[in-house]
């Protein structure tokens, strides 16, 4: 389904239905008609096609409307125009497509009129409060994921490490296999191999009777090989009884760790509940995803033990600006359709992302390109023009009912009784309507950095030309 049924779902099927058409036939009978085939028509759809791709690529089609789930600048991968690296280098370079300047180089002679208008046409996203229809709609891939809280994992992770150490300090020692014994093992096998290898010579190039020294020689190989087979049929026995102990080992230490993490969430009461509020069962093991690279896991199997993790601090990055990201660990969330936990063991989680396209109506600009001060005049216009608009469309919303309703509230944390059911996630926004009317602060963008750029200079090749650059930056 396209971005456009996403979210105009009253689409009707039948109207989306594909259809085919045979172009080539149609073609033959409309060359035989009148003597022209479809070459403009072919390029006129290639044309289309190309214009909907970048349309979709812009987020300027029906997909970009509305965005959920994640920030637009995640989404749309052109002509989205993001902040100026820092000259810090703190931020990732080389993880995502980011633009910051978009416009036009181009030529102009002495002779050129000059007088230009620059006509802006541009658009900005302003973030919205989701429905539950929203929310739950598989689609848009929003529905917050429960995760227990710093503390609560902590103390969940403690608790069951010292139950695993102590489990794990009872059960037999791997038998070590030592260096030696494998070389043992390996010079065992190249022996037996040559020692092979000499008997069948031995008894191939002599087609007369053998001496008894010969035959002596023959049958002292032969016992050699068969001493030297039985030695590394031994070791080979050995390195396979070992394998099998290591894997019952290493199964025995995931029964242990799941037993010891049942037991640390029952003792800590931290229970699954149900649409009533009352607990039901205590949280398992496997109703907790694993966080990739468990510490815990791994150590348990290592019978290494370290407590490196719960001394990391919490940090606020560029792509958590929402909200501090959840704390690493052997834990992860609550698998989807286990049910939720009580809120006082729950992480605090921002609101799902909901952003909508909004079109400023900018009027045209028009200054002389070769007066310096008319163009300094043209960039401080534009700025002025950009901030006021944003600002008058932004406010005339939230001035209207839909505003009022939908318009997001910065700085607010969900729990899991929040978005429990639809009942719970309308009563939570209704609740914070009341609580917090929409601020013009909460939803406008920081436009602050956003600036026209004209720049004009002398082409060094052709004095009677300047080399011309408009662009946002």
């Amino acid at each position: 389904m396209t971005d456009a049924e996403q979210n105009h779902p009253s689409t009707s099927s039948a109207a989306n239905s594909p259809s085919a058409i045979d172009l080539t036939a149609c073609e033959d009978r409309f060359r035989q008609s009148t003597g022209c085939d479809f070459s403009e028509a072919k390029e006129a759809m290639v044309d289309a096609l190309l214009r909907l791709t970048e349309q979709h690529c812009t987020g300027e089609d029906l997909g970009g409307e509305i965005i959920y789930g994640v920030r637009p600048s995640s989404r749309i991968v052109s002509a989205f125009l993001l902040p100026r690296y820092d000259q810090t280098g703190a931020e990732d370079e080389t993880s995502d497509i980011h633009i910051s300047t978009m416009g036009i180089d181009l030529q102009i002679t002495s002779a050129t009129p000059s007088s230009i208008t620059v006509e802006p046409s541009l658009s900005v996203y302003v973030r919205e409060l989701p429905s539950w229809s929203e929310l739950i709609d598989p689609r848009n891939d929003m529905m917050p994921q429960i995760q227990l809280s710093r503390e609560a994992r902590q103390s969940v992770e403690q608790r069951a490490r010292s139950y695993i150490d102590e489990r794990i300090a009872t059960l037999p020692p791997l038998e070590d296999e030592q260096t030696e014994e494998i070389e043992r093992a390996g010079s065992a096998l190249a022996q037996a191999e040559r020692s092979y290898d000499l008997s069948e010579v031995s008894e191939d190039a002599h087609a007369t009777p053998l001496s008894s020294d010969e035959r002596g020689t023959i049958q002292a190989n032969a016992e050699s090989v068969e001493r030297l087979e039985r030695a590394a049929t031994q070791h080979q026995d050995r390195a396979r009884s070992r394998a099998a102990q290591r894997n019952e080992r290493n199964a025995t230490i995931a029964e242990i760790r799941r037993e010891a993490f049942d037991r640390a969430f029952r003792e800590l009461g931290i229970y699954i509940v149900g649409s009533n509020g009352q607990s039901e069962r205590p949280v398992s093991a496997n109703d907790v995803e694993e966080a990739p690279r468990s510490r815990l896991i791994e150590a348990g199997i290592e019978d290494t033990l370290s407590s490196a993790g719960d001394s990391e601090p919490e940090t606020v990055s560029a792509e958590h600006r929402d909200g501090p990201p959840t704390a690493s660990g052997a834990l992860g969330g609550l698998r989807e359709g286990v049910g939720r936990i009580a809120d006082q063991f729950a992480a605090p989680q921002p609101i799902p992302q909901k952003w909508r396209r909004w079109s400023l109506d900018l009027s045209p600009i028009r200054f002389d390109v070769l007066d310096e001060a008319a163009r300094e005049q043209a960039i401080g216009l534009f700025s002025d023009a950009l901030r006021i608009q944003l600002t008058e469309t932004v406010t005339a919303w939230l001035a209207t009912g839909d505003g009022q309703r939908d318009a997001y509230r910065s700085g607010e944390r969900i729990f899991p009784s929040h978005f429990a059911d639809e009942a719970s996630w309308n009563n939570y926004l209704t609740a914070l309507r009341t609580r917090r009317p929409a601020e013009l602060d909460d939803i406008r963008p920081d436009i602050s950095g956003v600036a026209l750029i004209v720049d004009l200079d002398p082409d060094f090749a052709d004095r009677s030309r300047f080399n011309l650059r408009i662009a946002l930056q």
